[in-house]
């Protein structure tokens, strides 16, 4: 089983380095969860498939990262805005709700823009004009003032416009974001869901989740390559497809699923629109 008082720079993301090519396939969703990657030969770069079975056991414990957590310790929630989650056993958490200001809408002088650091959920604070000194950072043709978000175009790094920044995506400008979907999707991993993609370049963070239901039919549209992907107790090969849409956030989402990187399927977003 497939167990700056500065001057403005301007650049364009440079070309992804090659790990994060490795990004197109979806594999940040297993390095977040631990899982052991495999390669068809130790001469590539990216994995085939990886092994995720630490998580096929169920216990009173639970695994965040790769590590197995007891009965009621936390995970380190670092720069994601889930805090500091409590194990409940059985893989699954228990997670504080993060009450960041700009959460509810809090209102800002006029004038200002939110601040943020690369390593922290929530606004750091907030600069007011006149934006005297600053760093500015240009990325995919778009202007950010220093201490702004960014995230570069078909790239899953996301990144602060500090003072020093070359146009490189890389520490102490971005950072690779920290899916922890074992904390707030424990259930979808449990029941093997497939994690649903909104960009078929950068495949971060799944976007959605589909879980299988008995109305869901594969159909064949090309030839098996050997690989296995789980889909709730079932095995499904490559070269078998599965189209369907899915209701949430106020659209419908029509996505193609199929097994490219196992153990779980791989969905993408073909097209949506908005639900009247």
């Amino acid at each position: 089983m497939y167990g700056f008082i500065f001057y403005l720079m301007v650049f364009s993301a440079e070309v992804l380095c090659d790990s994060e090519n490795c990004h197109q396939n979806g594999d940040i969703l297993y390095q977040t969860l631990g899982c052991t990657p495999i390669k068809d030969s130790i001469t590539d770069l990216c994995a085939s498939s990886y092994n995720c079975s630490h998580r096929e056991e169920l216990g009173d414990f639970c695994f965040f990262q790769g590590t197995k957590l007891e009965v009621g310790e936390k995970s380190v929630g670092g720069s994601s805005c889930n805090g500091n989650c409590r194990c409940q056993g059985q893989l699954r958490f228990t997670c504080p709700i993060y009450d960041c200001p700009e959460f509810f809408g809090h209102a800002l002088p006029e004038g200002c823009y939110r601040t943020y650091n690369v390593d922290k959920c929530c606004s750091s604070g907030k600069i007011c004009a006149p934006f005297r000194d600053l760093a500015s950072c240009e990325v995919d043709g778009k202007t950010y003032r220093e201490g702004q978000k960014f995230y570069p175009k078909d790239s899953c790094k996301q990144c602060v416009c500090q003072i020093g920044f070359n146009g490189k995506l890389e520490e102490p400008f971005c950072k690779l974001p920290s899916c922890q979907v074992e904390v707030r999707h424990s259930q979808e991993l449990i029941n093997k869901c497939a994690p649903v993609y909104k960009n078929s370049k950068a495949r971060c963070c799944p976007y959605l989740w589909l879980c299988p239901n008995e109305s869901l039919m594969f159909i064949s549209e090309g030839e098996d390559n050997g690989k296995t992907c789980q889909f709730g107790d079932k095995d499904i090969k490559s070269g078998s497809v599965l189209r369907t849409t899915i209701e949430q956030f106020g659209k419908l989402y029509s996505v193609k699923c199929d097994c490219q990187l196992p153990p779980l399927l791989t969905c993408l977003v073909e097209h949506s629109e908005r639900l009247p």
